[in-house]
């Protein structure tokens, strides 16, 4: 073999165990209900709700990133960072088991987040990765600028955040709140007691019962507060501030 191909070939050789994903597996005992801070910027988080006491985390950590975590009795908190969070590079991906009635907080940039199996509370933030979440939680907060959100099941109140992103809600329940900038809202088989719906430019379409609060607007130069009346759980009336784009 040539000496050229020699040095191709020994070169490669070397790289490929560099560019490979750390595997990792960690497990901390904590409490039913403990409160959890995740965060993964590129990559994927699925987080699944199980009946036990304990948090297991299985994953491929990407190259030049590193893992991060701990916590016992009600805190525990894990995540991968870089040196620099602005560069491209490949993500990571964690498959998190914790108890189902935990209180859960995800950051994510560009990574999709999926939960499902969760009874307790979810507040997931993020920048242009997908959030996905069915399940029957007590309270679900989840935010994405650019990325889709599609939530299933009963929650028992439910604030949805979108920009350009589509929101899709599945057999919704309780006190719903869903808005976007441009994305559509679309609620199927929605069996609410209150519900408030608001977009700048994108659709609504509603398929359920309860008489959900619908607002469509364009644009404005500039931003300021609008206070609509929307009934509440008894069918008497509040007030309640929303934001007018």
């Amino acid at each position: 073999m040539p000496r050229p191909l020699r040095f191709v070939t020994f070169a490669l050789a070397l790289a490929a165990p560099l560019a490979a994903q750390q595997k990792l597996e960690r497990r901390w005992p904590v409490d039913s209900t403990v409160s959890l801070k995740i965060t993964n910027m590129a990559g994927t988080t699925r987080i699944t709700g199980w009946d036990r006491d304990s948090i297991v985390v299985i994953g491929a950590i990407a190259p030049g990133a590193s893992f991060f975590g701990g916590g016992r009795g009600g805190f525990a908190k894990m995540g991968v960072e870089r040196a620099d969070e602005t560069l491209a590079a490949p993500g990571s991906t964690l498959d998190i088991k914790v108890p189902r009635a935990a209180r859960i907080y995800v950051k994510s940039g560009t990574a999709d987040v999926e939960a499902t199996g969760l009874t307790g509370e979810l507040q997931v933030m993020s920048v242009s990765g997908s959030i996905k979440v069915t399940g029957g939680l007590r309270l679900l907060v989840a935010e994405s600028m650019d990325g889709n959100l599609d939530v299933g099941g009963p929650m028992e109140i439910t604030r949805i955040t979108g920009g350009r992103g589509t929101v899709t809600l599945r057999d919704a329940r309780g006190d719903l709140l869903a808005t976007t900038v441009a994305g559509s809202i679309t609620a199927e088989g929605a069996r609410v007691t209150r519900a408030h719906l608001e977009t700048v430019s994108g659709a609504i379409a509603y398929d359920g019962g309860g008489d959900p609060r619908r607002r469509r607007h364009p644009p404005a130069p500039r931003c300021d507060r609008r206070r609509i009346r929307a009934p509440d759980v008894r069918g008497h009336h509040r007030d309640h501030a929303v934001p007018q784009g």
